[in-house]
């Protein structure tokens, strides 16, 4: 299913393929090393209130372009998620958007959404690509969407929409590979709607010609009885963070209320936590992945 050059790792260890042998006096010349992307994280918060809908951008500098990015919400614990995360480019610039909304239990209280942008210099090939979900029969409660990059380039960054967040529908996965992003939309079983007739799902990828120390990295939570379940997943070495992944084990029992590039230093880690829709404890696992390059 992958190429040679597909680089993955877990926390705690790291798993490299080899493949080649010499043969007689041949020597082989390694193609030159891609350029660092010179990677920074910006954000942006929205107002601060107890509106039912946010919606904010981070843009990045002048003369960069945007890698990937994220969002995170604050306050509004089981009654607010996440709904759209996704990278823009055109005239005005680049940026990542972050959108949010009320469950329709609402929440009394203020609270607001952070978008992040990992924007640096424009790697070979760069491009970002989408694809909305496939068709399925009204009444399922898991649709997916696939966006694939074009072929030579890997994935940089991600992105996901799903509707109906104010009906219990939520993120399931915003999952990585080397060269696709695939987002799954999931309703939530115990709520007292009927199913949404047709809710949507879309995936965003950032692609690019796979820079240096390209690497995507996994972490899973222990599997925990709590209101609240997260996960993150650190960059290996001096590599810095670009992208964010999630899988969401709760059934859809909980949604996605953060999934955000967190850099406390000159690398960084892929953050991700979700929150349960009632306030009833539950046991789930929730996996990070980030995505890290040089």
């Amino acid at each position: 299913m992958f190429t040679g050059r597909r680089r993955l790792a877990a926390v705690g260890g790291a798993a490299a393929v080899a493949a080649g042998s010499a043969v007689g006096v041949q020597v082989s010349t390694a193609p030159p090393a891609a350029a660092a992307l010179n990677a920074q994280v910006y954000s942006r918060d929205s107002l601060i209130n107890s509106e039912s809908y946010r919606f904010v951008t981070a843009p990045c500098p002048a003369g960069t372009k945007v890698l990937g990015g994220g969002g995170r919400l604050f306050n509004g614990e089981k009654s607010v998620a996440l709904q759209s995360l996704y990278p823009f480019s055109g005239s005005a610039g680049d940026g990542y958007a972050a959108q949010a909304l009320e469950s329709s239990a609402g929440f009394g209280g203020d609270w607001y959404l952070r978008a992040y942008a990992v924007c640096g210099d424009r790697p070979s090939g760069w491009e970002i690509r989408y694809s909305g979900g496939t068709s399925l029969p009204i009444g399922e409660r898991r649709k997916p969407a696939t966006v694939r990059c074009s072929a030579g380039k890997v994935v940089l960054g991600t992105g996901g929409v799903v509707s109906d967040v104010n009906r219990g529908v939520t993120f399931e996965a915003v999952t990585p590979t080397e060269e696709e992003v695939r987002v799954i939309g999931i309703e939530d079983p115990t709520d007292s709607f009927p199913l949404p007739p047709d809710f949507g799902v879309g995936a965003w990828a950032v692609c690019a010609a796979e820079p240096a120390g390209h690497q995507i990295r996994w972490n899973y939570s222990t599997r925990t009885s709590d209101s609240g379940v997260g996960s993150s997943s650190p960059c290996e070495g001096s590599r810095k963070i670009l992208g964010v992944g999630l899988l969401n084990g709760s059934n859809g029992a909980a949604h996605a209320y953060s999934m955000w590039p967190y850099k406390p230093t000159t690398t960084g880690s892929g953050v991700v936590d979700t929150r349960l829709w009632k306030t009833v404890q539950r046991t789930w696992t929730v996996g990070a992945a980030s995505i890290c390059a040089y």
